[in-house]
């Protein structure tokens, strides 16, 4: 992300265990044993931007849409992944409090939290 993040227009959001990619969702559970941190990405999606261009890479996107992207399991149900849903929305909320911020004020919200 640090490094090529400027370079990807759509940005999937997944809580992971590090060794596969288990599409988890960002609740209290998964996160718990997950290595993906919201804070993190988002510094390292702002330094991705900060960094010279690469004349090898085409020019950095203008934007970056951030999509969770959480997986029901097949014994799941929907209403858990509801559940899911809208706890991962609020967690990511906490840093990214509307749609359309730029990075900017994102950063501002990370240097208040």
């Amino acid at each position: 992300m640090r490094r090529l993040g400027c370079y990807s227009p759509i940005v999937h959001l997944q809580q992971s265990d590090g060794k596969s990619s288990p599409h988890w969702p960002f609740s209290a559970e998964f996160n718990a044993k997950g290595v993906v941190r919201a804070e993190e990405v988002l510094r390292a999606l702002i330094a991705s931007y900060a960094q010279a261009d690469d004349p090898t890479m085409p020019p950095k996107c203008g934007e970056v849409v951030l999509t969770l992207e959480p997986f029901i399991s097949t014994a799941g149900n929907t209403f858990d992944l509801m559940d899911d849903l809208k706890e991962s929305v609020a967690y990511w909320r906490k840093w990214v409090p509307r749609d359309g911020m730029y990075l900017s004020e994102i950063r501002k919200n990370l240097e208040q939290q």
